[in-house]
């Protein structure tokens, strides 16, 4: 079963990946575990091994 809803996230600016710029991250909270993050339009970095399964959602325009 699914639940969405609508939240407020708190970010904080932080130094995710190595060679990378910053990016914004959320704190996480159960589940097993789950963090939010939004990196800055123009953010880049080039393919790399991840340390984690990860799930990224991207706005469309």
């Amino acid at each position: 079963m699914s639940h969405f809803e609508d939240m407020d996230i708190e970010f904080i600016e932080v130094d995710f990946a190595p060679l990378a710029p910053s990016l914004f991250l959320s704190a996480c909270h159960r589940a097993s575990q789950y963090a939010f993050f939004r990196v800055l339009s123009g953010w880049l970095r080039d393919w790399h091994p991840a340390p984690h399964k990860q799930v990224f959602f991207l706005p469309g325009k």
